[in-house]
């Protein structure tokens, strides 16, 4: 395990130094809060891209009912807040209430990259957690979203570079990259999906939705992880009953 937190701390310190040395402060666009279906259904303004986090709200309910241990707990509930706090950006889209969205993702991300190393102190989560904020703050004061970006790019660097320890295939882990590349092309192609389906869906909802789908793929690898777990502690104690 020391082998791969240095080998992930190593890919880490590159991206930070090639990111800031190549990549030019990056502000936050203006027009990001345009987005391609502004539709009013049942009296919800932007309605698709609003309610299409009932995604992230039913599997952060399941993960939170059937997944134990702090660090896993915290993405869950990661995950419920995104429900939430990306609803209230996308009933009026804004800088002020993209802040509500963007803060418990960083939660979500920070507690996934702790579950890919196998990390599960509640220490070393708050301070995943506090680097997380850390780049919220600093987008708002100093209006550069690059360490927001390394961040969130973080857990994927992260499996990649765990990929080359593993000793499973983790087939769920693979859905959850996929899903995160779909979710990043969904989003950067919003209007250009949104024509593609005469304005039946948009690429920012489709977004939402297959961004939910790679979150419960985590729960699967979790939930299988610890079903893995039970069933070797029951095999070296035969007498041990599982807990819930």
């Amino acid at each position: 395990m020391r082998r791969v937190t240095l080998a992930v701390a190593v890919v880490a310190a590159i991206a930070v130094v090639l990111t800031f040395a190549l990549v030019p402060p990056t502000p936050q666009d203006p027009g990001y809060h345009d987005f391609a279906d502004q539709r009013t259904m049942l009296g919800i303004p932007n309605a698709l891209n609003v309610l299409s986090n009932i995604g992230f709200l039913l599997v952060g309910i399941l993960g939170l009912l059937t997944i134990r241990g702090a660090v896993p707990k915290t993405f869950f509930a990661g995950m419920l807040a995104t429900a939430f706090g990306s609803s209230i950006y996308h009933l009026a889209p804004s800088d002020s209430t993209l802040i509500v969205d963007r803060l418990p993702m960083t939660i979500a991300f920070a507690s996934f990259f702790l579950l890919l190393l196998d990390v599960r102190s509640v220490r070393a989560l708050f301070a995943m957690c506090a680097a997380g904020v850390a780049t919220i703050v600093y987008w708002l004061t100093i209006n550069d979203l690059r360490p927001y970006a390394i961040f969130q790019a973080l857990p994927i660097l992260t499996f990649v570079v765990t990929r080359f320890f593993a000793k499973r295939r983790d087939i769920p882990l693979w859905f959850v990259t996929a899903g995160y590349i779909a979710a990043k092309y969904c989003e950067t192609y919003d209007r250009q999906i949104y024509a593609l389906f005469d304005g039946i869906v948009s690429g920012h909802t489709l977004k939402h939705i297959v961004a939910a789908l790679a979150t419960l793929a985590v729960w699967m690898w979790l939930y299988d992880d610890a079903r893995a777990t039970d069933a070797a502690g029951m095999r070296s104690s035969p007498g041990r009953l599982m807990t819930t």
